[in-house]
Order: C-alpha cells, then sequence, then structure tokens
C-alpha cells in the first residue's frame, strides 16, 4: 500500500492532472445523482470525497474512482421511502450495508466478479457508454430537462431519452451548444494529436483539463464581446454555497433509533448486495482497460467499499460503488496510479468548501463535451464488432445486456446479460448428453451403445428415457459410464428402472466403469 515509490514520483504530475479533470467531471455529476436522489446536495459531494479520500487509500485498484453512482438512484429513493421519507433513517441502513459489504470481503465474496462472462461486462461498458453520449448531447447545445448525471431512459418530466432528443432540438441554446461544440472538436483534435506524438511530455498533457478551461474562457469571452450568447447560470456548475439557502449545515448523521428498526436491514442487505456487484463488475471493466494489464484484489474492494459506505452513512452522504464514467475519465487522462483518485477527492473537498463561485462558473457543455468522448471510448466500436462476431454464445449477450441496460438500468441489464448467457449454457449442456452408436454382430443382432457425458443432470431426463425406450427386444445395450463426473440421481433412477426390465424384454444390458460418485 505503500504511495511513494520511484514510479508514483515520477508520474506525479500526470496523476494530479488526472486527478484535477476527474475532479471537474465528477462534480456535476455528484450535485445531480444527489439532486435525482432528492437527497441534499452536499451529500453527492461528500460521498465523492470519501470515495477519493479514504477508499483511495484502502482500495487496491490503481485506476477505479468511487462516488455515488447513478444505478443506486432508486434505491436511495425506495430505500427513504421505506424507511418513513427519513433520510436519516436511511444512513444508518448505509452503515450497515458497508459492514456487510466488510463481512463479504472477509468471507471472499469478491470472486462472484470471475462468474460474469466478458461478453456481459463488454456491453454494460457500451451501455453506459451509449447511455452517457445520449444523456449528454442535450447539455451540449444547452437543453436540459432533468438533473446532470442521470442515466435513467424514463425521466421525471415525462420524457424519455429518446424523447429528450428530440425535443432539443427546437430548444437549442446557441451559446452553449457553440462552447459544447467547439470543446469536443477541440478535444478530438487534440486527443489525436497527442496519440501521433512521440514526445512524452505532450503525451502527458492533460486535454481534458484544457478543455474545462477553454470552455470557461468562451464564456467569458461571450461576455464581454457577444452577450448574446453568454451562458447562464442554469446552463452551468451549480455547488452550492456554504451557508447559503439551505445548506446552513453540510453534515447529516444518521438516526440511532433506526438502527432498530428491522426494516432498516432489509434496506441495507439491499444496498450491499446492488452496490457490491456495481463495484465488483466496474472494476472487473477497469482492469480491462488498465493499459499495465493490473488485477485487482476484489476481497479488498469489498472491504474498501464497506469503510466507505460505513463513512458515508455516518457523516451524511450519499451510499458510493465504484462508478465506470470516473475510472474512464481517469484512464483517459492517463492516470497510471490510484494517487489521482485521493488527488480528485481533495479537491472535491476543497472546491467545495473554499472556491464553489468559481466552479461554478464552468460551462455543463465543456463537461458534456468530455463525457461524451468518455462515452465514445466505453462504446469502443472495434471491440463491440469482435465481441458480436465472435459467436452467437458471446454477441446475444453482448446486445441484449447494451438493449436492457439503455432501456431500464444497470442491474437488469446485466441480470438480462446473464441470461442470456445462461441460455446458451443449458443448450450445449442438453446437447452434449451421450454418443450414440448402433453396430450388428455376425448374426445379425442390434447392439446399441450409449457413452454417457460427463455432466448429466435433471435435464438430461428426457432425451436418456427416449434413447432407452427405443432400444428393440433381443437387443444389446452397453452403457459406457468412465467418463461420468457428476450425475443426477434422476439419471441414476432411469438406469435403474431399465436394468429391472430389460431382461423381460431379452436385452443383454451392461453398464461399464460407473464411478463411485
Amino acid at each position: 500500500m505503500a504511495f511513494i515509490q520511484p514510479t508514483t514520483v515520477k508520474d506525479f504530475p500526470i496523476n494530479f492532472a488526472a486527478g484535477i479533470t476527474v475532479f471537474l467531471v465528477a462534480l456535476p455529476l455528484c450535485l445531480g445523482i444527489a439532486l435525482a436522489s432528492e437527497a441534499p446536495l452536499f451529500s453527492g459531494v461528500l460521498t465523492g470525497v470519501i470515495g477519493g479520500l479514504a477508499v483511495g487509500f484502502v482500495s487496491g485498484s490503481h485506476l477505479s474512482i468511487s462516488g455515488p453512482a447513478a444505478g443506486l438512484i432508486t434505491i436511495v429513493l425506495a430505500g427513504v421511502a421505506k424507511l418513513g421519507g427519513s433520510f436519516e433513517a436511511f444512513l444508518a441502513a448505509v452503515v450497515i450495508a458497508g459492514v456487510i459489504q466488510m463481512l463479504m470481503g472477509f468471507l471472499g465474496l469478491g470472486k462472484l466478479a470471475r462468474f460474469v462472462p466478458s461478453s456481459v461486462i463488454f456491453g454494460m461498458m457500451s451501455a453506459i457508454g451509449i447511455i452517457i453520449i445520449s444523456k449528454q448531447v442535450p447539455y451540449l447545445v444547452g437543453y436540459e430537462k432533468e438533473a446532470f448525471g442521470s442515466l435513467a431512459f424514463q425521466q421525471a418530466d415525462g420524457n424519455n431519452t429518446l424523447t429528450a432528443l428530440q425535443a432539443m432540438l427546437s430548444k437549442i441554446h446557441s451559446g452553449a451548444a457553440t462552447i459544447g461544440i467547439a470543446c469536443f472538436v477541440l478535444f478530438w483534435v487534440a486527443a489525436k494529436l497527442q496519440n501521433r506524438s512521440e514526445t512524452a511530455f505532450v503525451k502527458r498533457l492533460p486535454i481534458g483539463l484544457f478543455i474545462v478551461f477553454a470552455g470557461l474562457i468562451m464564456n467569458q469571452i461571450f461576455s464581454a464581446l457577444a452577450p448574446s450568447l453568454v451562458v447562464g447560470q442554469e446552463h452551468l456548475v451549480a455547488l452550492p454555497m456554504l451557508g447559503g439557502e439551505g445548506e446552513s449545515s453540510l453534515l447529516t448523521y444518521p438516526d440511532v433509533n433506526a438502527f432498530l428498526n428491522p426494516a432498516t436491514y432489509v434496506v441495507a442487505l439491499t444496498l450491499s448486495a446492488v452496490a457490491s456487484l456495481q463495484s465488483l463488475l466496474t472494476v472487473e471493466a477497469v482492469d480491462s482497460m488498465d493499459p499495465k494489464h493490473r488485477h485487482t484484489d476484489k476481497n479488498r474492494e469489498l472491504k474498501a467499499q464497506g469503510i466507505g459506505n460505513i463513512l458515508c452513512g455516518l457523516f451524511g452522504a450519499l451510499p458510493m460503488t465504484s462508478v465506470i464514467v470516473r475510472a474512464t475519465a481517469n484512464i483517459q487522462s492517463g492516470a497510471t496510479h490510484r494517487t489521482s483518485t485521493i488527488i480528485q477527492g481533495t479537491f472535491l473537498l476543497v472546491g467545495a468548501l473554499v472556491f464553489p463561485q468559481y466552479l461554478n462558473m464552468v460551462p455543463l457543455a465543456a463537461l458534456a463535451a468530455i463525457l461524451i468522448h468518455i462515452g465514445l471510448r466505453l462504446v469502443n466500436v472495434q471491440r463491440s464488432f469482435q465481441v458480436m462476431t465472435r459467436s452467437l454464445e458471446c454477441g446475444i449477450p453482448f446486445i441484449t445486456t447494451i438493449a436492457v441496460t439503455f432501456f431500464s438500468d444497470l442491474l437488469v441489464g446485466i441480470a438480462a446479460g446473464l441470461a442470456a448467457a445462461l441460455v446458451f449454457i443449458a443448450y450445449h449442456i442438453l446437447e452434449d448428453t451421450f454418443d450414440h452408436e448402433e453396430t450388428r454382430d455376425e448374426s445379425g443382432a442390434l447392439h446399441t451403445t450409449l457413452s454417457l457425458a460427463p455432466y448429466m443432470s435433471f435435464l438430461h431426463k428426457s432425451d436418456l428415457k427416449l434413447a432407452l425406450s427405443k432400444i428393440p427386444e433381443n437387443s444389446r445395450l452397453t452403457v459406457e459410464a468412465g467418463s461420468l463426473k457428476k450425475v443426477h440421481h434422476d439419471v441414476l433412477s432411469i438406469l435403474r428402472d431399465f436394468e429391472a426390465t430389460a431382461d423381460k424384454r431379452n436385452i443383454d444390458y451392461k453398464l461399464n466403469d460407473l464411478p463411485q460418485l
């Protein structure tokens, strides 16, 4: 866990710049998720702070970023409602969820991530990329009707992702659109030049940070030279001011009495399961994007997330997970070490407390330009094409995950992708039942040989019964069981029943090499 290493010191400038870029991306997302969760605005920022400063120190992941997640919005809303509308009671559930996550880490449940096929993980990444692009385009052109950071298909204003894209066409803000499109093009050109450069200094330049400043400077130029294009406060970052209306106290504490309420533990179990699964899959996806091909200890990550959520619950923050959007921004900014995570958490804290008035000058259109590039990276057309064309077994779960995630939410999409993958597994299990071979001896008598597959489950009962029913009288049957590694009791019962009736049908029956299972 040592941070002071030669490579860490050498790469500190690029990690510092990456941390600032992620901070600028994370800030409006933290606020937007808090707003969509109907929680105090600072609770979202505080989650990002804890995710950076606490989880950043104890997590084993070099590149993941933890904070409030859009996928937990419905969990927060439902949890608060179940606990009588009390956010303080919900905070008690967050503390308990953190304890459960730590126990999961100590029990070694981090290995659950290994059982999710890569096609589903890539589908998750592509789906989030598509959602980010479709959700950020309205902000790019100055039209927004929902909280920045929401990923839900159905919106609170009655629109959905697709109808919002249609509605924005008639309500484009000229100044925001100019800033957004210019920042997008600048980012694209700068990234191309950076990739082609052979100079180490150029490759380490923080493009995202420059884009944010470019957007801010363009808006100041509009203010001086073209007032009609000025981007107003409704299109800027909106960090709450300390001591401002509704923000006299930045911290909220859990209701101690809620720890005695059984409903609190039900909410905590749901929250811990959802947050843990999302964190594990996100870290798995981040590892796949790591240029250095490092692998995160998933059990350690669960413990780190547990510590983070305990602190979130104790100090009035929203629950956290590892978040793919910010992690991708971190990777795209050139981060090499988790010091960038700690730096972005530090800037979230300092920015919220010391200079919110300056952060509130940043146009959302500039941040949208960065997020759209992140979305394009997550979609990764080349990788998507390879997965889809590899085989139906990979392509269908991949497409299913994308489609269901886009029209519902992340966890439902993952479940649908896993279900599609399991269908193929069941198909192969049923297909690979036994080999059937027929020969005749010199007298013309039929000899049938059935060679059982290594795994014979109850799903094979029907095929086995059918095959045995077709064995004619006055013939020979040999069942080869030497390859068996696992067999269901129902399969053995069918073989025993056949043996009991074989003599009556004058069938010479042999069961060879049945192992002691």
